[in-house]
């Protein structure tokens, strides 16, 4: 095989494995953030350890927004761009 087309079989692999790293990364950071929007919402929801330490008045705002970014994880954000 002439090492043109080896080098460029390397380069496209080099690209096709850097490509699906990020692909990876991305999963693995959408992951981290569902995980802490849950966690955060069911700590300050109802009998959460942390609902004593969220002002009343905007504890419903506050779950609410966090659902949305639940939402906005499996809707929008499954194509979102990195």
């Amino acid at each position: 095989m002439p090492s043109q087309v080896r080098t460029n079989f390397t380069s496209q692999e080099s690209n096709w494995f850097k490509e699906d790293t990020d692909i990876l990364d991305l999963k693995a950071i959408k992951n981290e953030l569902e995980s802490y929007t849950y966690d955060l919402k069911n700590n300050i929801d109802d009998y959460g350890p942390y609902e004593k330490f969220v002002d009343p008045a905007i504890r419903k705002e506050l779950i609410s927004r966090l659902q949305q970014t639940v939402d906005w994880i499996y809707g929008e954000g499954q194509s979102a761009p990195a």
